[in-house]
């Protein structure tokens, strides 16, 4: 059980560094760049989406009441965790700060 869950966890590492590296060369073409994050913020705000649709009573959509349990919705909380990466990685590869070209000199 352990061995399968670690491979399991490995591929899904080699899957993230592989969609990362996709990502930052679709970053460095100029004409792409906002496409890509678009994207991104897009994926994420639809996965968010079940969080937006509770109203402030505590009562879903459905009008069942979730106030003992707030974020009882299919949330994939994993996938939530790989775009928040992922999308850290793309704002990363942006253009440099001022602070950083201050830093750096340039």
């Amino acid at each position: 059980m352990v061995k399968s869950y670690s491979a399991f966890i490995f591929f899904v590492f080699r899957v993230f560094i592989v969609i990362a590296y996709l990502g930052r060369k679709s970053l460095s073409v100029p004409s792409s760049r906002a496409s890509v994050i678009d994207a991104a913020l897009e994926t994420l705000t639809k996965l968010l989406q079940p969080l937006v649709n509770q109203s402030a009573d505590g009562a879903n959509v459905s009008g069942a009441s979730s106030s003992s349990y707030p974020f009882q919705t299919n949330f994939d909380i994993g996938l939530l965790g790989w775009l928040l990466l992922y999308v850290s990685q793309c704002l990363d590869v942006g253009q440099p700060s001022k602070f950083d070209q201050k830093r750096t000199g340039n």
